[in-house]
């Protein structure tokens, strides 16, 4: 009797010891229910958006097993549910916000009883999850309208009185959290997941989410990619310049920055330094802080930080570059702001618009302004550079001169195209009458300083300017092509140009 009664406790302790290891080694917290009692719950969900591309869900007791890959909804196990699941989620969700793009999850059902049985084992994640996957890493443009306002949207959607401390991010594609993991902590207090996280030895484990979004809204999407057509702006987008705002407001809120915009005026100009650089700059900050009385600062990434671009944009009554992903800081600028955009030679803008686009999207109050450069002997071409930077030294001979001699890049070619990266890494001297004279048709005219002789002023920027691009042009004939594309060459043509005075 007593050897039975000595077994029996020793079984319990045992039961006891493992059931704190299985706690422990999972991280879950100690409940009065059991982890395959909170499983075992029927998954349920509340989606909104009209097809399964364009659906986000709202999920409680969604599981993701690693081995399959998959999303299981537990206690769908009839026909009639799984029918049912089939016509409300769709064949798979849309992870992304981006228009076209085919990066979906499947969903597939499994009885509670597999769990009940203890055939597989779980972790349990408590709390509310945002689970999404990114479509370009490291592109502070993509960044911002694929990820950053789409992220807000949803999670006012189906969290209204969401808070930092609440929400976890999920990151459910393969790469890294990347440069901007900082940014991220504008929505969560909480170390940002990936889907690595959720890989285990176990084929037979699974994760379960108490509380989790899948997808993203695609209501604040204004610009689509290249996928099925050529890029360009979304046919009946609902985004405005109230979802811009809301975003903005809650972004300055999280980064504590809170512009004081009550100083001089003043404009900014993203400097380049190792591709699409302003061969001009310099000229171009002398011309615009005379004619418009606006103190110019040049300003780039690699000098400054993102919570310091946003703040100088914050107060910014004009905002200059080379078509690129830092114009996307448009939407920090202050009302009757101006945006000026410059394209490379062989560029057609019309298929580059994604600034354009959100410029004139409903409630705007951002003024918007292009220049194309239309002289081939303005531009500086980099055919020795990788690859992913333009270069064109790997394909053949005839390729290469087909490239060269191209006027205009085909909207038809895709953006990894060699000719597009040709293009659009090609350094450029820009025409400075043209450009004053887009900018004195702007807001930027009440700021004019007041002259006798208007046109006279206009007169001399342009002789100046004839004068300046010629020495540029004798500088830059002086020297080999292997030559322009030294950095350090490119840097020399930057100090040699002439700058005006009053």
């Amino acid at each position: 009797m007593a050897q039975h009664l000595a077994f029996g406790i020793s079984v319990l302790l045992l039961a006891i010891a493992s059931s704190y290891f299985i706690q422990q080694f999972f991280k879950c917290p100690v409940e009065h229910r059991s982890n395959s009692e909170k499983v075992a719950e029927r998954t349920s969900w509340l989606c909104s958006g009209n097809v399964s591309t364009d659906r986000v869900c709202r999920f409680k007791n969604l599981c993701y097993s690693s081995r399959l890959d998959k999303f299981v909804a537990i206690g769908v196990s009839s026909t009639e549910e799984k029918s049912l699941m089939k016509s409300e989620l769709g064949e798979a969700l849309s992870l992304t916000s981006v228009v076209d793009m085919k990066y979906t999850c499947d969903i597939v059902s499994s009885s509670a009883s597999a769990i009940q049985n203890g055939k597989v084992k779980i972790k349990f994640m408590d709390g509310k999850y945002l689970i999404f996957a990114r479509f370009v890493e490291g592109n502070l443009g993509h960044f911002i309208h694929d990820e950053m306002i789409p992220i807000y949207q949803t999670l006012f959607l189906h969290h209204k009185a969401w808070n930092p401390g609440a929400i976890t991010l999920m990151l459910f594609d393969r790469g890294d959290v990347g440069t901007f993991r900082d940014l991220y902590s504008t929505f969560t207090d909480n170390p940002i997941l990936q889907k690595v996280d959720l890989s285990f030895e176990e084929d037979n484990t699974i994760t379960c989410f108490e509380d989790a979004i899948v997808g993203l809204s695609k209501e604040t999407v204004w610009f689509k990619y290249d996928f099925v057509s050529p890029e360009g702006p979304v046919m009946n987008t609902t985004a405005t310049w109230e979802h811009i705002n809301n975003f903005t407001e809650h972004v300055r809120a999280r980064l504590a920055i809170y512009p004081n915009c009550n100083g001089d005026d003043f404009g900014i100009i993203f400097r380049r330094k190792t591709n699409r650089i302003i061969v001009n700059e310099d000229e171009i900050i002398s011309a615009i802080s005379e004619g418009f009385g606006l103190t110019i600062i040049a300003t780039s990434l690699e000098e400054n930080s993102l919570t310091d671009l946003i703040e100088k944009a914050s107060c910014a009554k004009l905002m200059i570059g080379v078509h690129g992903a830092l114009l996307m800081l448009m939407i920090f600028l202050q009302p009757q702001s101006v945006v000026l955009e410059l394209f490379p030679y062989g560029i057609i803008p019309d298929y580059k618009s994604q600034y354009k686009t959100l410029a004139s999207l409903p409630g705007s109050n951002i003024e918007y302004v292009r220049w194309r450069n239309m002289d081939e002997t303005n531009t500086v071409t980099h055919p020795e550079n990788e690859r992913y930077f333009g270069g064109i030294a790997h394909l053949q001979k005839e390729t290469q001169n087909k490239i060269i001699e191209s006027s205009e890049v085909s909207p038809k070619k895709r953006l990894s195209h060699p000719e597009w990266r040709f293009r659009l890494y090609q350094d450029t001297i820009v025409d400075i009458p043209a450009i004053t004279k887009l900018l004195g048709g702007t807001y930027l005219r009440k700021g004019m300083q007041t002259r006798k002789d208007q046109s006279r002023f206009f007169d001399l920027i342009g002789s100046v300017y004839v004068f300046t691009v010629r020495t540029v042009k004798q500088l830059m004939s002086k020297t080999s092509l292997n030559s322009q594309l030294n950095t350090n060459r490119k840097r020399a043509l930057k100090t040699t140009v002439i700058t005006y005075g009053n």
